[in-house]
Order: structure tokens, then sequence, then C-alpha cells
């Protein structure tokens, strides 16, 4: 059984998660005007998208946590 601290982590994760993918489509979609704007809008992208990528990772790091919690007994 997941505890009470370990559903509020994953809460706020997926929440940002979903809050920094809204963002990255709306950004990838953003016009450029020249080249500069463009290689910065493709610095922006990569760090983002390293960002969702380090919380899915954590994400997935509560619910493997739990799990062996609920099964090391």
């Amino acid at each position: 059984m997941i505890d009470k601290q370990t559903k509020k982590k994953l809460k706020d994760l997926r929440k940002e998660i979903k809050r920094l993918k809204k963002k990255y489509n709306k950004m990838e979609f953003r016009p450029c005007k020249n080249d500069a704007e463009l290689r910065a809008k493709d610095v922006e992208l990569r760090e983002m998208r390293r960002r969702i990528n380090e919380l899915e990772k954590e994400q997935d790091r509560c619910i493997l946590n739990s799990g062996s919690f609920q099964h090391g007994g």
C-alpha cells in the first residue's frame, strides 16, 4: 500500500509533468523570426525535455520504492 506522503508526491510529480508537457507543446509550435531565436528555442526545448525526463524517472522510483515495501515483509 502506498502511504499518504508518497501519494501526494506522485500527484505533485504528475501535475508538474503534465504542466511541463503542455508548455513544451506550446513552445514547440511557437514561430521564430531568425536563427538566434531558433537556437534559443532549441536550447529551451532540450532543457525542458530533460526536466520532464527527470520528473518521470523520479515518479517511477517512487512507484518502485513503494512497491518494494509492500512485498518486502
